[in-house]
Formats: structure tokens, sequence, C-alpha cells
């Protein structure tokens, strides 16, 4: 794509062409235009990547503190923080190239926000239209999103029914136009894709639930059944948790939904990419740049437990077993924020592992540019020696000087 720029052959096709099952046109026209202003320095990927996660705490942050202003969120923003900036994604930290799974995330909780805003109107539903627009050609899970936002609006309140069947009507015809032009010559990657999902059912279901666990099993990086118990037991636990809030009203429910998305997106990600992977065995969800992802899961776990202790534990008035039941609430808060911290620590040496492979493929480029041999790490020769030319020639990445 560079190249292309570059020469004046770039075309609408290089941003739309899939990559695996996804179709990365803005994440592919930021990092372009990133890239011409800085040479390709990809610092400024990894540099964009941390605001964009800043961006997040900051939009989720001052949602819970319009939605409940009488809560001590600030007590909790130290758990998000380490969770939204945990060293678990270290692939993402360091590969400027995957600011589309940041991205992804950022845009995701921008359009609930807006979809469960007291206040929707149609500039509130065309500007999340649009987030969903760039969801969906960020990241391939954005095409389920489409159908969460439905969800979102059929449940909405606080408009009237004309108002809201012609919302739905119009995000109805939105999506499907969407949906349509993003299966437009879509290839899966493999011609036998739908029969080995059909054949594999329950990879997708191990690949979802270890996918779900690894943001605080990625101490144990090796072991798969801790990852698949603790997701498992967080999935019913939490569940449990958001139906006793609603049904017994400590919240109305209006109040309680862009956790709920939160918390069905983040499950629905792991499904779709178990779709997409169940071929290549289960074990595949332990890729730490899926963490980024599961995050969103994460974080409605924690902000629902949190909720939960407030609202429901703290209330004297209510049933004694109930609070037996609950009463270790603060202390399995406190071992899994622990289990977080011990599996950021990990990745610390994971992180310095994933580095040192970076600079050596470094020296390794430049080795040969300076008429020394060619170590080849991925691809082929060929492949790999076209590209390094384009870099010299354009003076990109580690040429830019």
């Amino acid at each position: 794509m560079f190249a292309k720029s570059y020469s004046g052959e770039l075309t609408f096709h290089d941003f739309w062409q899939q990559h695996n099952e996804h179709r990365l046109i803005f994440s592919r026209l930021i990092i372009l235009v990133l890239g011409r202003l800085t040479s390709w320095n990809t610092l400024y990927e990894a540099m964009l990547n941390v605001l964009i996660t800043l961006g997040i705490l900051i939009v989720v942050y001052n949602q819970l503190k319009q939605k409940f202003p009488k809560l001590p969120w600030f007590y909790l923003l130290p758990v998000l923080s380490l969770l939204l900036f945990s060293l678990n994604q270290f692939e993402n930290w360091l590969l400027g190239f995957t600011l589309h799974i940041f991205l992804h995330v950022l845009v995701v909780i921008g359009a609930i926000n807006l979809l469960t805003n007291p206040k929707l109107n149609w500039k509130y539903l065309i500007s999340a239209i649009g987030l969903s627009f760039v969801a969906t050609f960020t990241f391939g899970t954005g095409l389920i999103f489409w159908l969460l936002g439905l969800t979102l609006l059929v449940l909405y309140k606080n408009i009237s029914p004309k108002k809201k069947w012609q919302m739905i009507i119009f995000w109805l015809i939105v999506s499907g136009l969407t949906i349509i032009s993003y299966l437009y010559q879509f290839q899966p990657n493999t011609q036998d894709f739908w029969l080995t999902i059909l054949n594999n059912p329950v990879n997708v279901i191990l690949f979802t639930l270890l996918f779900l666990g690894r943001p605080l099993t990625m101490f144990l990086y090796l072991d798969t059944f801790w990852g698949i118990l603790v997701s498992l037991y967080v999935l019913v636990f939490t569940t449990v948790m958001i139906f006793v809030l609603v049904k017994r009203n400590f919240v109305k429910l209006e109040k309680l939904l862009p956790l709920i998305a939160y918390f069905i997106y983040g499950i629905g990600i792991g499904v779709v990419i178990g779709l997409g992977r169940a071929q290549y065995g289960y074990e595949s969800a332990r890729a730490s740049r899926y963490i980024t992802l599961a995050n969103l899961f994460w974080m409605a776990v924690f902000i629902v437990w949190f909720l939960f202790y407030h609202l429901v534990i703290k209330q004297t008035k209510y049933s004694k077993y109930l609070k037996i039941s609950y009463r270790f609430l603060p202390t399995i808060f406190s071992v899994f924020v622990i289990v977080m911290i011990l599996s950021s620590i990990k990745s610390v040496k994971l992180f310095a592992i994933y580095s040192q492979r970076f600079i050596e493929e470094r020296e390794n480029i430049l080795n040969y540019a300076r008429g020394g041999n060619l170590e080849v790490f991925y691809y082929t020769e060929e492949y790999l020696k076209e590209n390094i030319e384009t870099l010299k020639k354009y003076r990109l990445s580690v040429f830019r000087k």
C-alpha cells in the first residue's frame, strides 16, 4: 500500500480487500496517513494505541458517573486501568498494525453509549450508525454489532412508538446494506470453512471460553483448563447478578443496558472468532492479541460486581440468604484483581521476548541492506526482499534516516 501510494497506483480496492476475515478500511487509512507523515515510524502507531485505550477508559468512566452519579467509581478506576493497559496484550502494544483492534473496541463502546443515551434522537442514532460502520470495517465481528444495536433500539423506552419504529427501520436498512457490501466477493480462508465449523462445535465453545478467560489467566500461559474454568464461572456468576439487579428493581434495565451490551458483545466476539478459528483448535484462543477484545467482557464483569456490592450487598433490608450467598464477593473481586496483576507481571517477560525478536529482525534487515545475508523469518525470501527494497526506496521504517 505504501509503494502504491508513492507511485500513485493506490485504489479503493487496496483498502477494501480482505485481511483474513476482516476488511480493515479505516485502520489501513490511518496507518497510511500516519506512515506518510512519519516515514512509517511504527512508534507513532504504538503511541496511538495507548491514546485510543485512554479514550476507552475515559468514555466508560464518564458514562458510569452519568448513569450512577452517587457511586464511588473513582475506586474502580485503578482496576479498569489495570485491565485496559495490561501487558497481557503485549502483541498489540508492540504491533502498531493492530490499532484496528483498539479502534474497534473504542467505536463499539461509543456506539453503545449513544444507543443507550436517555436523550436518544436522530443525531445520536446517525452518529451511532457511523461508529457501527467504522466498527464493521475495522474488525469482522462488527457484523454482529448491527444485531446488538437493533436489540438496544427495540428495548429503548424513552421515545414515542412512532419515532422508535422509524429509527428501527432506518437501522435495518443501513445495517442490511452494510452487511451486504461487506460480504460482496467475500472469501473464507478455507474451502471447508463451514464444514469445519459443523464438525467442531465443541471447539467453538471451548475457544470462546478460553478467549474470555485469557485476560486473567495469562500468568498460566500454557494452561487452558483454568482459562476455561474461570470464564465459565464468571459468565454464570455475573449473569445471575444482572438478573437479580434487574428483577429485584435495584437498578432500571435501561441504566444497565450498556454494561449488558459490553458483556454480550464480548462473548459474541469470542464466538465469531471461534467460528473462524475452529479448524485450528480451541487452544489458538491463547493469542495475546485477542485479550484487548476480551477486555470488553471483563469491564462489564468488574463494573457489574461493583454495582452489585453497593446496591445489593450493602442494602441492610435485603434477605439474609442472598447476603450469605454473596458475602464473599469483595474477596472474590480482590482475588481476581490479584490474578490479573500476576498475569500482567508474567507478560513482562513475554513482552521482552517479543521485543527482542523485533530487534533481531530489524538487524537482519539492516544487515541484508549492507550487503550481507538475509535470514528469512516469515513468508518467502523473494517476498521479503521485494518489501525491503520498497522500504529502502522510499526511506520508510528502519531506513527512514
